[in-house]
């Protein structure tokens, strides 16, 4: 262990440090990493567009309700005699004189002007506007669910950072509480009050310690990896900081009488509902007829010569007598689909609200263990004081040094630990609720 005497330990220390340190005073905030994750997250982007496409089917199934106006133009020849008779006919430019067997070639040129309209359909165009414009609110519900996942899995990461960092920062105060240890052990083991077992124990930890470093260094590599993966790119760097969160008032979430009435999922699952009785209504609107309005403007002409006009107006009305009890299955299969529907919406709120409580019992946890590693760590703190004052005075031996530094710093760890996991379940309370989107939603004033 010579080589920490020659400043080994000050080297990986400060070589840790290098990988670490912020080398700018610009520290990202959590609520920047959300927005950030907002703006820039793929998963997102992709929801958002497939919320866009929903919208412009409602404008696509709206459009049913407009007469459809075709232009069409054609040039044809043929010595065909019922086609050369039609075309003359058309032109108006028939003679009894004509060879009705044997007509020459004709030509003819025609242009028309078609419309049709749909007057009747048994309802099945208000059904699809109906339809378009659930999708529409299902798709910006599930933007919103995805949105309040991610927003949590955002905060997660970036408390998960800064719990990563007060692991470093309490094994880099552990290498350097083991550092006066052994400075301690040193000036007795010169002074002949100890033997050389000692500093070697010392050492022994003092190289735990340094590992315990180095695997926390890449834990904070891998939490910060995480973070930027939460937030969708490459965005928070290793020279950046992470603003620190003081301390918080350690609280209980109030107990809601309906906390889950916000999920944006069980919004989602209520309109499920709503579109399959629309497909009920769908199949049924089948068995009705339809009615639709027709008519043509044509201008046939002889190249060359003037055009001559005609039309031609009339409704179809058409009605499916059979169909092979098609229509029959299709509603049954609608119905069936819409009792599976409310009962899909029974199973995801039981799922909501075990979410729920496995949420709020870990808060109730999380709590309870914060305000016991806040006791424990300042009586650790005490006890190694108070250790390392007997153990100079040589009242104590270093078995009991090492396993006081030892204790201190686990508690600490565990008191870093608690902390973060309580700032985590309590974002994890909200996510359940579907209130982290929400919050988002009132800051921009949404």
């Amino acid at each position: 262990m010579s080589w920490m005497n020659r400043g080994g330990l000050g080297w990986i220390v400060v070589g840790l440090w290098m990988v670490v340190r912020p080398v700018t005073s610009t520290a990202v905030s959590q609520e920047e990493c959300v927005r950030e994750m907002l703006a820039s997250n793929p998963d997102l982007k992709a929801s958002q567009e497939r919320l866009v496409a929903s919208r412009e089917a409602i404008d696509q199934a709206r459009s049913a309700w407009y007469p459809r106006v075709v232009a069409s133009g054609m040039y044809s020849r043929t010595d065909n005699p019922p086609q050369a008779f039609m075309m003359a006919l058309n032109q108006k430019t028939f003679s009894m004189e004509q060879d009705f067997n044997h007509p020459p070639d004709t030509d003819n040129l025609r242009g028309s002007m078609g419309v049709q309209y749909r007057v009747y359909d048994g309802g099945k165009r208000n059904l699809d506007i109906r339809q378009a414009d659930l999708q529409a609110r299902l798709n910006q519900l599930a933007l919103e669910a995805t949105q309040n996942a991610l927003i949590h899995e955002v905060t997660r990461a970036y408390f998960g950072v800064l719990q990563a960092r007060a692991f470093m920062q309490v094994n880099e105060e552990a290498l350097t509480s083991l550092a006066e240890s052994r400075r301690v052990v040193s000036e007795r083991l010169n002074a002949g009050a100890v033997v050389k077992s000692d500093l070697l124990n010392v050492d022994v930890k003092m190289a735990e310690a340094q590992e315990d470093l180095i695997r926390s260094s890449n834990g904070w590599t891998l939490a910060l990896a995480a973070l930027n993966t939460a937030i969708g790119k490459h965005w928070v760097t290793a020279d950046r900081t992470l603003d620190p969160v003081r301390e918080v008032e350690i609280r209980q979430p109030l107990q809601r009488e309906d906390p889950i009435g916000r999920r944006p999922e069980l919004a989602i699952s209520r309109l499920a509902i709503k579109a399959r009785q629309i497909e009920v209504d769908r199949g049924t609107s089948e068995y009705l007829p339809t009615l639709s309005a027709q008519g043509s403007l044509d201008w046939d002409s002889d190249p060359g010569e003037d055009f001559e006009r005609s039309y031609w107006v009339g409704l179809v009305a058409e009605w499916e007598a059979f169909d092979g009890f098609r229509r029959k299955h299709a509603v049954r299969s609608a119905r069936a689909s819409l009792r599976g529907a409310e009962q899909e919406l029974a199973a995801l709120t039981n799922r909501l609200m075990y979410d729920w409580n496995d949420a709020y019992l870990q808060v109730q946890a999380a709590s309870q263990r914060l305000e016991v590693t806040r006791t424990a760590q300042a009586t650790a703190n005490e006890a190694l004081r108070m250790i390392r004052e007997r153990y100079q005075k040589g009242a104590a031996d270093i078995t009991d040094l090492l396993a006081a530094q030892v204790a201190e710093t686990a508690m600490r760890t565990r008191d870093s630990s608690a902390f973060y996991d309580y700032l985590v379940a309590c974002s994890n309370v909200k996510r359940a609720e579907g209130e982290l989107v929400r919050s988002f939603q009132k800051t921009d004033g949404q």
